[in-house]
């Protein structure tokens, strides 16, 4: 099974960001800015594969910040790297279907349809 890399890890995590960035709550910003910094300092993947290892070493890293955001980040990053450990190991027909489903996807449209827009 081909493992998840870190530059792709740094990738996801860069979108997180930009995401809340673009919007989130100030809360999930902090949180999507110190799991950078977190697995930059690291330079890994591996250390966030499992929750208790990853709660540790967030904890290790980052001593100032409290127990919630601790769980938060650790969990963030435990998230993003199962999510691309787990697409490194889908089958290379499965990751082309999916891209080729997701190139095929319309974008989300919210208007209101015409009875409502006299209300």
């Amino acid at each position: 099974m081909e493992e998840a890399s870190f530059e792709d890890f740094i990738k996801e995590l860069k979108k997180e960001y930009e995401y809340q960035r673009n919007g989130g709550a100030s809360y999930r910003l902090s949180s999507s800015s110190l799991a950078l910094v977190t697995a930059i300092e690291t330079n890994s993947v591996k250390e966030f594969l499992d929750k208790d290892v990853a709660k540790q070493t967030v904890s290790y890293l980052l001593l100032t910040i409290s127990n919630e955001k601790v769980e938060d980040v650790a969990k963030l990053l435990n998230k993003i790297a199962n999510d691309i450990q787990y697409k490194k190991s889908l089958p290379n027909e499965v990751q082309e279907y999916v891209q080729q489903m997701r190139e095929k996807q319309k974008p989300l449209s919210f208007k209101k349809n015409e009875k409502n827009k006299s209300n």
